[in-house]
């Protein structure tokens, strides 16, 4: 009986798994959110604590403004790469209104952009597409 579940169970069809992309998978000390690892012991005197000597990821909490501000780009971004009509879009991060998607497309590019969402967005935040994107 054993044998024959065991062959019935091997020979099941499986799904296949998605391949995803990990970032900074061979890099130590590098993770896709916005935090920082926890030494082990530093915040682990909760009663209920599972793994109290474990290094843990503690997170930063993103204010609105900051999420709006990625919000905006990733939509930016979907103009620019899309055949989309559209009305009028205000770069949240630079306070430009545009009016077009060619004229998107070269913000996006733009030296002024790029420099300020380096300076103000971290690296590794998924979705906020840098100048390599668009081109």
């Amino acid at each position: 009986i054993v044998d024959t579940l065991l062959l019935l169970t091997l020979k099941k069809p499986r799904r296949s798994v998605e391949r995803t992309y990990v970032k900074h998978a061979n890099v130590w000390h590098k993770f896709l959110y916005n935090g920082g690892i926890l030494e082990s012991g530093e915040h682990s005197t909760m009663e209920n604590d599972i793994w109290p000597l474990h290094w843990t990821i503690r997170l930063k909490e993103e204010s609105e403004q900051m999420a709006a501000v990625k919000e905006n780009l990733k939509e930016m971004n979907s103009l620019a790469t899309k055949l989309k009509t559209m009305s009028e879009v205000t770069c949240k991060l630079c306070n430009v209104v545009l009016y077009t998607v060619p004229e998107v497309r070269l913000h996006i590019v733009s030296k002024v952009h790029t420099d300020k969402v380096e300076a103000t967005i971290p690296d590794g935040t998924p979705g906020c597409l840098g100048r390599s994107s668009v081109i």
